[in-house]
């Protein structure tokens, strides 16, 4: 889910990408330049919670063995 929403604020196709640099006026990929600020880190702390969960709270052992 959280890379769905990685890749609608990278993408230059996407509705919302193209919405705020047509009404404010700027560069569609300048506008993605300056969203990395809050975008990338906020992918690397989904991702940590990610491989956390997946190695420590997820059990490996099937239940219906």
């Amino acid at each position: 889910m959280s890379g769905a929403f990685f890749g609608d604020k990278v993408s230059p196709l996407s509705d919302t990408t193209n919405l705020a640099p047509a009404v404010t006026g700027t560069d569609v990929f300048s506008h993605i330049q300056n969203m990395m600020a809050t975008t990338i880190p906020a992918m690397v702390i989904a991702f940590l919670i990610y491989i956390g969960v997946g190695y420590f709270v997820i059990d490996t052992q099937s239940v219906f063995v």
